[in-house]
């Protein structure tokens, strides 16, 4: 018997082989530990639990959402085509999508941001683009740049080829809410500049600012930004107080800038009384700047501007309606009017209003599309105590005994804001405090917040707030300026803030116009 040996080239090719093999089982073993940790991170949740997420959000905005007559929604036919997407998503960034567009029909202010921002924390490719962008005077002005060739100052024109606006209108419109016009751009923007998977292309076109137009590749990913807007008066300007709540800068002839980020908690008004009232009080005029503000609580605002002004806010500028849907027989609040004897809470109710009070609610629900009922503030305040659900108590009263500075004020407002603000700016308003700025978002009502599961909330106005004095709602109109002002490419550019520099020319008796509010 004749043993054969292999030659050298028969070795290497064995070896090869044995390599290739090798590899190949490493692989398999590295996707079998990787692969649960993908499917983990990339698929949506099962199909229960999205039809859930999608019904949670109906039924909370069936029952307690204000504006439908207002929005000319279907909402039914909506919650049919959102079941039917939800069941198609292929992955969880689809399944946020789905929610989103669902969410969106609701058009109100209050309804964008939190469906993505609280479910990209089980996405593994969040990114922005490099760069932000903000809406300016009827532009997309950036104002963060992480691209040496793009600065601040330069306006974003074309997206792909196509004009900016519409582009961004045309993929991104069916996921925003505002119909605010230059709140709705600006979301717009934020949503481009934060929405895309990381490494996603596109070719963007700038005017900048020698006015030339100007194309770049830029791809979504993780960024520094090398540049930022940093908005000042171009005045010799002081920092005198830097927290979570309030800055505080001194301007030019005893002129102090109150910057308030939030009316939200009881916090608020113990800082302003303890660490911002004792810096101003040698103040010869405040700028309230409102720009920043998330909002809140509006009676806290309105205590604030009393305090600065020595003003009191009216007691009847703005009237509050709040509303629950009756329409549907699965409502809860329909067994409290007109459910049988099965209604749990109907004769408690009852006992509650008086027939001529009942009537004159079931009238005004009759005149809404989905049949909504409409309520005071003091019985919605009672119907939520009967059904043992939070909601907000206000007593304005207790939060305006604070000190008085009493300085003539000016406050700074723009678009970008809402929800508190729109009330504090009609208040400033009617208090006849001078407001600069554009105009707010529009977004006025007490934010019903609803948990769509995973970790997922959404929130949607359940009141609403009335402007007495010219009968419309705030409801996408927001709050007007009694000066207009806005920021521009240019401002940006050269770091002055427009509105600032108006509202101290307002207090320094600078402005032709209004003359000045103090000498």
């Amino acid at each position: 018997m004749i043993k054969m040996i292999p030659g050298n080239a028969e070795k290497a090719e064995g070896s090869k082989r044995s390599k290739l093999q090798f590899v190949i089982a490493i692989a398999f073993i590295l996707a079998l530990i990787c692969l649960p940790s993908y499917i983990k991170k990339t698929a949506p949740p099962d199909e229960a639990e999205r039809v859930i997420a999608v019904s949670r959000l109906y039924k909370a905005a069936a029952d307690h959402y204000c504006y439908f007559e207002e929005d000319g929604c279907d909402w039914d036919r909506a919650y049919e085509e959102a079941l039917s997407a939800v069941l198609q998503v292929k992955d969880y960034r689809d399944y946020l999508r789905v929610l989103e567009e669902f969410r969106a029909h609701l058009k109100d202010h209050h309804c964008d941001g939190q469906i993505f921002l609280s479910g990209t924390q089980k996405l593994d490719d969040v990114s922005i683009t490099p760069f932000l962008c903000s809406w300016y005077s009827g532009e997309y002005v950036v104002i963060r740049s992480a691209d040496s060739r793009i600065h601040v100052g330069d306006v974003l024109t074309e997206i792909n080829g196509v004009d900016a606006k519409y582009w961004l209108e045309s993929e991104l419109g069916s996921l925003i809410a505002t119909e605010t016009p230059d709140t709705r751009e600006n979301l717009l923007s934020q949503k481009f500049c934060m929405y895309y998977p990381k490494g996603t292309k596109f070719t963007c076109s700038f005017k900048n600012t020698e006015g030339n137009t100007v194309s770049y590749k830029v791809k979504t990913g993780s960024y520094k930004w090398h540049e930022s807007a940093d908005l000042t008066s171009g005045m010799n300007e002081q920092i005198l107080y830097d927290g979570d709540l309030f800055t505080v800068k001194s301007l030019p002839d005893d002129i102090y800038l109150v910057r308030s980020a939030s009316f939200s908690g009881e916090s608020v008004l113990d800082e302003y009384i303890h660490n911002i009232y004792p810096l101003i009080r040698s103040a010869k005029g405040i700028i309230l700047d409102l720009r920043y503000n998330e909002g809140g609580n509006s009676a806290i605002g309105c205590a604030v501007l009393k305090s600065l002004s020595g003003i009191t806010p009216p007691e009847d500028s703005l009237e509050t309606q709040y509303s629950f849907r009756v329409g549907g027989p699965e409502s809860i609040y329909s067994a409290l009017l007109k459910g049988p004897m099965q209604g749990l809470y109907r004769d408690a109710f009852q006992t509650m209003f008086t027939d001529a009070e009942i009537a004159l609610m079931e009238e005004t629900g009759d005149k809404i599309n989905s049949g909504a009922l409409r309520v005071n503030e003091a019985q919605y305040s009672q119907i939520m105590n009967l059904l043992e659900e939070d909601h907000m108590q206000i007593d304005p009263s207790a939060l305006y005994e604070i000190p008085l500075l009493s300085v003539p004020t000016v406050v700074l407002i723009d678009s970008k804001v809402g929800s508190a603000i729109d009330t504090v700016a009609q208040a400033a308003n009617d208090m006849g405090i001078m407001t600069v700025g554009t105009h707010t978002a529009g977004a006025t009502g007490d934010l019903f917040m609803v948990d769509l599961g995973g970790d997922i909330y959404t929130g949607f106005s359940s009141f609403y707030i009335f402007n007495k004095a010219e009968g419309v709602p705030l409801h996408n109109n927001g709050i007007k300026a009694v000066v207009q002002s806005d920021n521009d490419a240019g401002s940006v550019a050269e770091g002055i803030d427009k509105p600032l520099l108006d509202a101290w020319n307002l207090l320094h008796n600078d402005d032709k116009e209004y003359g000045g509010i103090y000498d």
